[in-house]
């Protein structure tokens, strides 16, 4: 039998040493189980989003207050011009892509100004069934690659919202 040679043995046990080192202050290395990540009040990069928990305030129950009435949402003239809105900036946006030649950016912006028109109108605002119509135009016409037609029908949804306001 050949035994290794002193060399050899040396390296190993050098290389061995730093494994065999004292890790107990390694943080963490206790936890078992689903618990092997920190928790979030040990994570550094947590830290700035934590917040103090609030005080509870010991207020008898007696004096405790009714609730308050919940604030009226806005008025259905404010969310119908604040979807119109939306869509306009979609349009604007979507024609800027289109002018790059952006086909699938214009069509994702397109597909969220008729979204946004669809959801305000189920949301009982009345919204111009042309500006659909438009938009379904230009986005065939994008789809098929006429830029052109597709800005145009664009440009025209957008005239239709804007009279719209």
């Amino acid at each position: 039998m050949r035994f290794p040679s002193p060399i050899l043995a040396a390296v190993l046990a050098l290389a061995a040493g730093p494994a065999l080192a004292d890790d107990s202050a390694v943080p963490g290395l206790g936890r078992t189980g689903a618990q092997w990540q920190r928790p979030v009040a040990e994570n550094p990069e947590m830290k700035p989003f934590l917040q103090a928990a609030p005080a509870q305030a010991a207020v008898p129950a007696q004096t405790v207050a009714a609730p308050a009435a919940p604030p009226a949402g806005p008025a259905p003239g404010d969310t119908r011009h604040a979807a119109l809105q939306d869509v306009d900036r979609l349009l604007r946006q979507a024609e800027g892509e289109m002018a790059a030649r952006n086909r699938q950016q214009a069509g994702e912006e397109l597909e969220q100004a008729r979204l946004a028109l669809r959801n305000a109108e189920a949301a009982g605002d009345a919204m111009p069934a042309s500006a659909m119509q438009r938009l379904l135009l230009a986005q065939h016409d994008l789809r098929s690659g006429q830029y052109q037609a597709a800005m145009r029908a664009t440009a025209g949804a957008e005239r239709i919202i804007e009279a719209a306001e």
